[in-house]
């Protein structure tokens, strides 16, 4: 039994016409619009810190494994506690400042006063460094250099689906959704899903009470759910996370560089930069790499650490997609 067992096997190894090749004229890698070769991102953001928030939002994300944004106004927590517990399962706390001001009508002192307070707070509160996205109150931003000086990416609200990469890191579209708004219900939000699906582009909902009684423009927990469920069981098309992860990735994606070191017959060796500060931006990107027919096994590793691989066809092209940091070792492939 052993010994038809063993040529089988080596039969698979070796594709069973004999050893793949990348040819170095056609060979192509290339950094995915969205991390794991989704078609489009979703982010949940959430402000305010209303109490369904804790006690149905974050339960529900956790169920499947899925993240979300809270932007609190840190004036406004009774409960530090709650907030630990959502970020101890990696969802996002980030600034909607203080006190919740209109940003654009307090002088740019009082502003940077809002901003750095609540984040610091924040940080203090959680043990954690500093957070770097920021949500304006009421929809009105102050100058963006104040922003920028201390976050890499806010979210604003014009009601549209944004890009891949966004026009403007300070600048951020989102599209409010609950009763005070026209997308009241699972069947009209999930036309944005849609829209971004085919669009290729990033939507980012904004949200802030769950039920009757809990916040203003409250979205059914029913309807919310069904939105839940919908990413979570179309996870090849829809990216879903933070609104810090997407935006990051975005900002690491503008600025990479991917560049062949060398390929040549089974093997090629890959060097990934974006000039970023790496204390600051840590988001592993994916690449896709156009495999040969015959490439029946690929060998991913950067650093020596081997790295999961996951192949796939699409109308008759074989590639695989794998995450590697930018600005660390090269990557090295064989097939």
């Amino acid at each position: 039994m052993k010994k038809t067992i063993l040529p089988l096997i080596v039969s698979v190894l070796c594709g069973c016409t004999g050893s793949p090749a990348f040819d170095a004229d056609s060979f192509s890698c290339t950094v995915e619009p969205f991390k794991g070769g989704a078609s489009s991102a979703i982010s949940f953001t959430f402000d305010d810190g209303c109490p369904n928030q804790f006690a149905k939002a974050v339960p529900l994300f956790d169920r499947h494994d899925l993240r979300l944004t809270l932007f609190i106004v840190t004036d406004w927590v009774s409960d530090w506690g709650m907030l630990r517990e959502a970020s101890a399962s990696g969802h996002e706390v980030a600034c909607h400042t203080a006190s919740h001001p209109n940003l654009a009508q307090i002088s740019a002192d009082s502003a940077t006063v809002q901003m750095l307070s609540a984040q610091t707070v924040i940080s203090d509160s959680l043990g954690l460094p500093a957070c770097k996205t920021i949500a304006y109150p009421y929809c009105c931003p102050p100058d963006s250099a104040l922003v920028a000086a201390h976050f890499f990416a806010a979210r604003h609200c014009q009601g549209n689906i944004e890009g891949a990469v966004p026009a403007s890191f300070m600048n951020v579209s989102s599209i409010g959704c609950g009763s005070e708004s026209g997308y009241n219900s699972a069947e009209s939000i999930l036309s944005l899903f849609g829209k971004a699906e085919s669009d290729g582009g990033w939507c980012v909902l904004l949200l802030h009470g769950i039920d009757d009684g809990d916040g203003y423009s409250p979205l059914a927990y029913a309807d919310l759910e069904k939105l839940v469920e919908h990413v979570d069981a179309n996870r090849d098309v829809y990216w879903t996370d933070t609104f810090g992860n997407v935006a990051m990735y975005a900002r690491e994606r503008k600025s990479a560089k991917l560049v062949t070191a060398s390929v040549g017959g089974s093997s090629a060796t890959l060097v990934l930069d974006d000039g970023l500060p790496d204390d600051y931006y840590d988001m592993p990107l994916t690449l896709r790499l156009s495999l040969p027919a015959d490439a029946a096994v690929v060998r991913v590793s950067q650093g020596g650490a081997e790295v999961p691989v996951a192949v796939r066809d699409s109308a008759g092209v074989r590639y695989a997609l794998f995450d590697v940091l930018p600005n660390a070792e090269p990557v090295n492939v064989e097939i």
